[in-house]
């Protein structure tokens, strides 16, 4: 039974996994659309913090084959994305009141944090990595600032508009899930 429902587990994540993928595969040449985040919010706030950072290291991981395996890339998506993931687990776990609109806007609003973050965070990565020089750093960060604020607005934006929509998607996948389990673990019961 255990190893079935690691199974399961498994594929749910691949699953979201290719989502990701896909979707930062189709939307790569439009410039700070944040449809990753809002998905891997919306899972990482259903699913808790084990599943999303699984989500979050594979996602970080496979789309190297896509984009290729640059040093900075790579460490700032498993940094990144790995925290993302947890903290918004976690969040999902605590926060009860998953549904209503004051929390949708507080998630979204921590969303286009993490997305300004994710731009920050890159601002020290890359220019450590390529070691950079003072003025090269300086002008690196200038010229993130207004792909970041795009980032964060469109950030902002999506998850107030498709957080509820996914959080419910993600939500009645994982009830499904249960519901279908519960006649086969009654069936195991009533074996013993």
């Amino acid at each position: 039974m255990i190893a079935r429902e690691i199974a399961k587990s498994t594929a749910y994540c691949a699953v979201m996994t290719g989502l990701l993928i896909a979707v930062q595969y189709a939307l790569f040449f439009v410039n700070g659309v944040e449809l990753v985040t809002v998905m891997l919010l919306a899972w990482s706030y259903r699913t808790g913090p084990v599943r999303a950072s699984a989500v979050a290291i594979s996602f970080s991981l496979i789309r190297c084959l896509f984009f290729g395996f640059f040093p900075a890339v790579v460490v700032l998506y498993l940094i990144y994305y790995t925290a993302f993931a947890i903290f918004f687990g976690f969040a999902g776990l605590v926060n009860k009141q998953r549904n209503g609109a004051v929390s949708c806007i507080v998630i979204s609003i921590l969303a286009a944090v993490f997305t300004a973050t994710f731009t920050l965070l890159d601002d020290v990565i890359s220019p450590l990595i390529l070691q950079m020089n003072s003025e090269a750093t300086t002008a690196y960060f200038y010229a993130s600032l207004p792909v970041m604020g795009t980032q964060c607005a469109f950030a902002l934006l999506s998850c107030i508009v498709l957080f509820p929509v996914l959080s419910s998607l993600f939500k009645r996948i994982i009830l499904l899930k249960s519901i279908k389990d519960k006649p086969e673990q009654e069936k195991e019961a009533d074996s013993k």
